[in-house]
């Protein structure tokens, strides 16, 4: 058994419940005398996040200190006044047992993440402090930018130069596999990668680091079924299989293939679609061993071997309804052709194709797979949208191997 130290901060004259059970957010409050609020920037079902100065950590005018000699000691800048402070993220759980319970673990494994190795090189977020006050427990991290989803929403929608070009693709995607290369190597699995839990460090530079932790698990632990945000799952979760961090590999790909076309890979209103989109996208089968060994696989998959979907069941992400709407409450899914929305007809936007790096032709030697060859699907999508390049179709490829047992993805240099 271990054990890890938290700090409560509390008014000693004081005993009781708080008056409000939600955290009141005042712009200008200081919190735990030592975080001022300066605004909120979301919310979610288990926290509120909310942008702070750290009076703790003051900033001073280097142009000053150049003019004075540059050796100024801790004591003659108390002296001076600051010109501001560093800004931090603010993470207040939300009061309950269960969150209390959940944001103790991300704690405990933001803590032993950044141990091992500085958060910086490792592209993992930094943890700063942690505390309990008035009854909500607090995570403080560094400050970071845009997450990948909000920023290519906004870059797509402004219409500026594409952001996404072949050279950044490749620099992200190394940087979030360094990071699951080191979570992984501490038996951890992130659980949750998506295109949200990416944030930029640097717009300019193309820098990212992988946050949110706070659904992570080692693999020494129970693995549950209900984890991953649907469209990002990999189908071995789905089926209820055995699992480790390869998982995250798959979520990884997806996220690529996202970035590329703007859409997400495989968007569904529910899981037996999703995995229809698995099957249509990849080309293949879902590998026998994998249906056989799944605690749930009866749930999605016929004794015909066809994927349907169960009407009247939303445990596992049917459809509502059923026989009392008048419906088949069964939904066979059959093998898809490709329609309009997957043939490239039309070229892509050319300034999407050329920001890309390659246009809309394969470089010379390389023999795209056809719709009907596992990943043809895959190589169309990214094609369309001016992705041609056979190194980051192989690597996304890779990921998304239906194979619980995909190896890593070859490196993307």
């Amino acid at each position: 058994m271990g054990t890890f130290n938290l700090r409560v901060i509390m008014d000693p004259l004081k005993t009781g419940f708080e008056d409000e059970k939600n955290f009141p957010i005042i712009r200008g409050s200081i919190i735990a005398d030592r975080y001022q609020i300066i605004q909120l920037l979301g919310k979610a079902t288990f926290s509120r996040a909310v942008r702070c100065y750290d009076l703790l950590q003051p900033i001073y005018d280097e142009e000053t200190e150049a003019a004075e000699g540059g050796d100024e000691d801790e004591a003659s800048k108390e002296e001076r006044e600051p010109i501001g402070y560093v800004e931090v993220c603010l993470k207040i759980i939300n009061n309950t047992k269960d969150f209390f319970d959940q944001s103790l673990d991300e704690i405990r494994l933001l803590t032993l993440i950044n141990k091992y190795r500085d958060p910086d090189e490792a592209h993992v977020v930094r943890l700063i402090d942690a505390f309990y006050f008035k009854e909500h427990t607090m995570l403080v991290t560094e400050l970071l930018s845009d997450n990948l989803y909000e920023f290519s929403k906004y870059n797509r929608e402004e219409e500026e130069e594409f952001y996404f070009t072949l050279p950044r693709l490749k620099r992200i995607a190394r940087q979030v596999a360094e990071a699951l290369t080191y979570v992984h190597s501490l038996n951890l699995i992130h659980a949750d990668l998506k295109p949200e839990n990416i944030l930029f460090v640097s717009h300019r530079r193309c820098v990212v680091k992988v946050i949110d932790f706070g659904s992570s698990c080692f693999l020494s632990d129970h693995l549950s079924s209900y984890i991953q945000s649907r469209s990002y799952r990999a189908p071995e979760v789905v089926f209820g299989c055995d699992y480790d961090g390869r998982i995250d590999v798959w979520s990884l790909g997806g996220i690529l293939a996202e970035l590329v076309t703007g859409d997400v890979l495989f968007t569904s209103e529910t899981v037996p679609e999703m995995l229809a989109r698995m099957v249509y996208v990849c080309g293949q089968p879902f590998p026998r061993r994998m249906l056989w060994e799944g605690r749930h696989t009866n749930v999605f998959i016929n004794k015909f071997g066809c994927i349907y979907e169960n009407g009247s069941s939303s445990e596992h992400g049917g459809r509502d309804g059923g026989e009392e709407d008048g419906e088949d409450p069964y939904y066979l899914y059959t093998p898809v052709q490709p329609t309009e929305e997957h043939t490239a007809t039309s070229p892509p936007p050319s300034s999407v194709a050329e920001a890309i790096g390659k246009g809309a032709a394969p470089p010379d030697g390389f023999r795209p797979p056809s719709v009907e060859e596992p990943y043809g699907v895959l190589w169309l999508k990214l094609a369309t949208a001016g992705m041609t390049d056979p190194d980051f179709f192989s690597f996304v490829k890779d990921c998304l191997t239906l194979d619980p047992k995909r190896g890593p993805p070859a490196p993307i240099y």
